[in-house]
C-alpha cells in the first residue's frame, strides 16, 4: 500500500507538471465515455431492457407468415377465437385494434380528443397489471354489451385529480355513455400508448376474413416454444381447413415472436449501427490517449533509464504507468459518467417520439455497468501499452543517446506512428458513414411531397359518432366548419380530407372496368371536398377537377393519381374509364363504379421516402355509407386550411367548431409542414449524432497527428537546425514536416477505403432511393478531403513551429 501511494503521489506530481498533457487526455476521456453511455442509454432503454411487465418473455406475437415472403403482422377475428378457444400452451390470450385513431370524450369542463385503445376483455390479465376497480367481463366484450371503460392514470389524476368514486361515473364517448369500471396504476403502458381502454366487443362468431387484429399471447411457464409453435402449425392446418375461401395469400401459418422483438424490429438495425459508430468513436479515442501516453513515455525513456542505471527494478515501471493510468482514466470516467447524465434531458428532447421504449432513457444500472467496463479497458490500455514499450527498450542505449539525439529511432515510433494509421482508418469509416446518413437526410429533403404545404395549417377531427354515419350528416358538418373558417380573415382557401398525406388512411383493392388491367390489392382510397386540391396546390395532369355539383345526386366519378393512370391506362388516356374499389373485400366496403373525369400530378402518401402509391380520390359527398362511417372510426376527418398570413386562427376555430357541436372536441391544430418534418425526425436522429461522432473523431485525429508530430519535432531540433544551417530553407522544412503528417495519416486511409466499402454495402439498402456508384464516390472523395485538410492542418501548425527554430541559436547550445 505505501508503494502504491507513493506511485500515485508521483504520478500526480508528473501530471502537475504537465497540465497541458493531463487535462487534454482526461478531456478525451470524458467526452469519449460520456458519448458511449448517452447511445448506450437509448440502446438500453429500447431494446436490453425489459418490456415493464411481469415475466414480459412470456408475451408473444402472434402474426402469419408464408413460405414465399408473404406474412401480415396482424389476424383475423376467426383465428383469434380459434386460438382463444383452443389453444392449450397459453395462459392468456388478447387481442387489440392496432388502428389508434383516438376518441372525442367529454364529461368534463370542455370535451377532449384521447387516444384510446380497443381491446378484448384479457388484455389487463395478459399484460400482468390489472386496473384497480375492476376489469372488463366477458359480457362487456361481446356485441351490444354494457359500455364501459377503464381510466388511464394520467386522465385520472388530471380531470379528476385522483378522487377513488371516479370509478362508477359516466363519461361520454364519441357521444356514447360509458360508465368507468377502472383506473389503471402510474407505471402501466400499452403498446400502442392509450389514455383509456375500451372493450373490443369482437364476438366469438366474428367471420370478417381481413388481418386487422394485433393478438397478444402469454406462455404458460410449462411450455416450450417449440411446443406452442407446434401446436400453433396444428391450428394454421384446422382454420386452412374451415376458412379455406378467406385464407391470406399462398401457403401460410401462424408463428409467434417475442412481443418485444416485434415492437422494437423496425428500429433495431438502425440503433446497432449508432452503437457501432460511437463504438468507433472510443477506439478513436483509446488510441488517440494510448499515443499520447506512448508519446510522453518516450519523452521520459532517460528518466526510466537513469532510475534502472541505479538499481531500480523495471517492475517498478508497472507502479508509474498504472497509476498514470489510474489518475487520467478515472476522473474521465467520473467525468463522463456526470456529463452523459447531465445531458440525458438534451436527448430526450432530440430523440425521435416514436421509438419503442421499453423505459425512460436514463443512466442506469446497465449504463454504469457499462460504461465501467470502458474504464476498466482505458485502464489497461493506458497502463499498459506505455509498460511494454519500456520493457523492450534497453536502458544502457538510451544512456549513450545525447540529449539531442534524433528521437527515439525508427522502432520507438512504430507503435505510436500504427496508432495513428488506425485513428485516421477508423475516422475515414466514421466521417463516411456521417457522409452517407447526411446525403439520404439532404436527399429526402429535397424530394418534393406533391403539394405546397407553406401557409397551410391542419385541423383535425374525429367524426367516429352516432351523429355522423351518413355521407350527408359527415358533409354537412364539414361545410360549415369550412364555411365558418374560410369566413375569417386572411383565409385563402379551404377544405377536407379523410386521410392526410404523410398519415395512416383508407385503402382498398381496387380494379378497372377493363377486364385486361391488374386488381391493385392495397391503394389509396381518399374522401375530398371539392377546393382539396387547390389548398394544397396539387396540379390537374389531365381532365378535370370535382365540382359542387358532384354530390350525392350525380353520377359517381373520381380523379386518380399519375402512378395509377399508367399502371392501368399506360397506352391510352384514363380521363373517361371507370374503376371500381373494394369489391373484394365484400359488401361492407364495396363502391360503386366510378368515372374519371381527370389524373392528378402524384402526391408521397406514404412519406418522402416512399414513392406516390396508386391513389384514387372520391367527392365527399359520393362517399358511400358504410365506406364513411368505417373511415370515421378509424381515421380523422382534416380541415385543410391555406392562409395569407402566420396570423394564428386556432382559438376562432375551436369557438367555430364548439358552436356547432359541443362534444366535439378539435383532435389537433398544426402546420402540414411540421407534418413534413415528423418524418424526418429519424434521418435526423441518426444523421445528427453520427455527424457529432464523426466530428469528434476528427479533433481527435488532428490532436493525435499533432502531437506525434511535434514531439518527433522536439526531438529533431538538432537536426532541423543543421539543415537549415547548411542552406535548406524554411519552407522546406514545413514540407518536410506537413508530409509526414500527410504520410502517417495516408496509411491509415488506405486500410480505412476497405471498411467504408463495406459500410456503405451495409447503408444502401438505408438510403432513400438507394446508394448509387457515384454518390458513394463523391462521399468518399469528401471524407478523403477533409481527413486531408486535417493532417495538413495539424502538420502545419507544427512545422510552423520547426521553421522558427533559430540554427544557430540552437547549435551555440552544443
Amino acid at each position: 500500500m505505501r508503494t502504491l501511494l507513493l506511485n500515485l503521489r508521483c504520478s500526480l506530481r508528473s501530471l502537475w507538471k504537465h497540465k497541458a498533457f493531463a487535462f487534454i487526455t482526461v478531456l478525451t476521456i470524458t467526452l469519449g465515455i460520456a458519448a458511449n453511455a448517452l447511445v448506450f442509454s437509448v440502446f438500453n432503454a429500447v431494446l436490453l431492457r425489459s418490456l415493464p411487465y411481469p415475466d414480459s418473455n412470456h408475451l408473444m406475437m402472434l402474426h402469419w407468415s408464408g413460405r414465399h415472403g408473404q406474412s401480415s403482422d396482424d389476424i383475423s377475428a376467426p383465428a383469434f377465437a380459434l386460438v382463444k378457444n383452443h389453444a392449450r400452451s397459453f395462459r392468456e390470450v388478447t387481442a387489440l385494434d392496432p388502428i389508434n385513431t383516438g376518441i372525442n370524450l367529454s364529461g368534463f369542463a370542455s370535451p377532449q380528443y384521447v387516444k384510446a385503445l380497443r381491446v378484448s376483455e384479457g388484455f389487463f390479465r395478459t399484460l400482468g397489471t390489472m386496473p384497480m376497480g375492476r376489469s372488463f367481463t366477458p359480457q362487456e366484450d361481446q356485441p351490444g354489451g354494457a359500455r364501459a371503460l377503464v381510466l388511464g392514470y394520467g386522465l385520472w389524476v388530471k380531470e379528476f385529480n385522483k378522487e377513488p368514486d371516479a370509478i362508477g361515473r359516466q363519461l361520454r364517448v364519441n357521444g356514447e355513455s360509458y360508465a368507468i369500471v377502472g383506473i389503471m396504476p402510474p407505471d402501466f403502458r400499452s403498446y400502442p400508448e392509450a389514455d383509456l381502454w375500451i372493450p373490443l366487443q369482437l364476438g366469438s362468431g366474428a367471420t370478417n376474413p381481413g388481418n386487422d387484429y394485433r393478438v397478444i399471447v402469454r406462455l404458460k411457464d410449462s411450455v416450450s416454444l417449440e411446443q406452442a409453435r407446434q401446436e400453433l402449425e396444428q391450428l394454421s392446418e384446422t382454420y386452412r381447413q374451415l376458412y379455406a375461401p378467406q385464407m391470406p395469400s399462398g401457403e401460410v401459418i401462424l408463428i409467434m415472436s417475442s412481443f418485444q422483438g416485434f415492437m422494437t424490429a423496425g428500429v433495431r438495425k438502425n440503433l446497432l449501427l449508432l452503437l457501432a459508430a460511437v463504438g468507433f468513436v472510443l477506439l478513436i479515442a483509446a488510441t488517440n490517449t494510448t499515443l499520447l501516453v506512448i508519446v510522453r513515455a518516450l519523452a521520459r525513456s532517460r528518466e526510466f533509464a537513469t532510475r534502472a542505471a541505479l538499481g531500480g527494478s523495471r517492475n517498478g515501471w508497472f507502479g508509474a504507468f498504472f497509476s498514470d493510468s489510474f489518475l487520467l482514466v478515472v476522473p474521465g470516467g467520473v467525468l463522463g459518467i456526470i456529463l452523459a447524465k447531465e445531458s440525458i434531458p438534451l436527448v430526450r428532447w432530440i430523440f425521435p417520439g416514436d421509438l419503442p421504449l421499453a423505459v425512460p432513457i436514463s443512466i442506469d444500472t446497465n449504463v454504469l455497468f457499462f460504461s465501467l467496463a470502458i474504464v476498466i479497458f482505458m485502464f489497461f490500455v493506458l497502463g499498459l501499452s506505455p509498460t511494454l514499450k519500456a520493457f523492450k527498450t534497453d536502458p544502457a542505449a538510451v544512456l549513450r543517446q545525447s540529449s539531442y539525439s534524433v528521437s527515439a529511432g525508427p522502432s520507438h515510433m512504430f507503435l505510436a506512428r500504427g496508432l495513428i494509421a488506425a485513428q485516421a482508418a477508423l475516422t475515414l469509416v466514421l466521417l463516411a458513414s456521417a457522409g452517407m446518413l447526411l446525403r439520404n437526410f439532404v436527399a429526402l429533403i429535397a424530394v418534393s411531397p406533391g403539394f405546397d404545404p407553406e401557409h397551410v395549417m391542419v385541423l383535425q377531427v374525429s367524426l367516429d359518432s352516432n351523429r355522423y354515419l351518413t355521407p350527408p350528416a359527415t358533409a354537412q358538418l364539414v361545410e360549415k366548419i369550412c364555411g365558418q373558417i374560410h369566413d375569417s380573415p386572411d383565409i385563402e382557401s379551404v377544405a377536407s380530407v379523410v386521410g392526410l398525406p404523410f398519415e395512416r388512411g383508407l385503402n382498398l383493392p381496387m380494379h378497372p372496368m377493363d377486364a385486361k388491367a391488374k386488381v391493385i390489392n392495397t391503394a389509396e382510397y381518399r374522401m375530398v371536398s371539392p377546393e382539396y386540391f387547390r389548398v394544397l396546390r396539387i396540379s390537374t395532369v389531365a381532365g378535370k377537377q370535382f365540382t359542387e355539383t358532384d354530390d350525392g345526386s350525380a353520377a359517381p366519378v373520381a380523379m386518380i393519381n399519375e402512378t395509377l393512370a399508367h399502371l392501368w391506362w399506360p397506352q391510352q388516356p384514363a380521363v373517361g374509364q371507370f374503376v371500381r374499389a373494394g369489391e373484394e373485400l365484400g359488401g361492407q366496403l364495396t363502391d360503386v363504379p366510378r368515372l374519371v373525369i381527370g389524373v392528378l400530378a402524384d402526391v408521397r402518401e406514404a412519406g418522402l421516402d416512399h414513392p406516390a402509391p396508386p391513389t384514387l380520390f372520391i367527392p365527399l359527398r359520393q362517399t358511400p355509407e358504410n365506406i364513411m362511417k368505417f373511415a370515421n372510426r378509424l381515421f380523422l376527418t382534416s380541415i385543410v386550411v391555406r392562409t395569407r398570413s402566420q396570423a394564428n386562427r386556432l382559438e376562432e376555430v375551436r369557438r367555430s367548431i364548439a358552436s356547432l357541436d359541443p362534444d366535439l372536441p378539435l383532435a389537433s391544430a398544426r402546420p402540414l409542414s411540421q407534418i413534413i418534418n415528423n418524418s424526418l425526425l429519424l434521418p435526423r436522429f441518426y444523421a445528427s449524432f453520427t455527424m457529432a461522432f464523426s466530428a469528434f473523431a476528427l479533433l481527435l485525429t488532428v490532436t493525435g497527428v499533432y502531437g506525434l508530430l511535434s514531439y518527433q519535432v522536439s526531438q529533431r531540433v538538432r537536426e532541423i537546425a543543421l539543415r537549415m544551417a547548411v542552406g535548406s530553407s524554411r519552407s522546406s522544412v514545413v514540407l518536410l514536416i506537413v508530409a509526414q503528417g500527410l504520410r502517417l495519416i495516408a496509411i491509415g486511409m488506405a486500410s480505412g477505403l476497405i471498411g467504408c466499402v463495406i459500410v456503405s454495402r451495409l447503408f444502401k439498402s438505408m438510403f432513400y432511393n438507394g446508394a448509387d456508384q457515384s454518390s458513394i464516390l463523391s462521399v468518399l472523395g469528401v471524407a478523403v478531403a477533409l481527413m486531408g485538410v486535417a493532417a495538413i492542418a495539424a502538420s502545419g501548425i507544427t512545422a510552423y513551429r520547426a521553421a522558427s527554430i533559430e540554427p544557430m541559436a540552437v547549435l551555440r547550445n552544443e
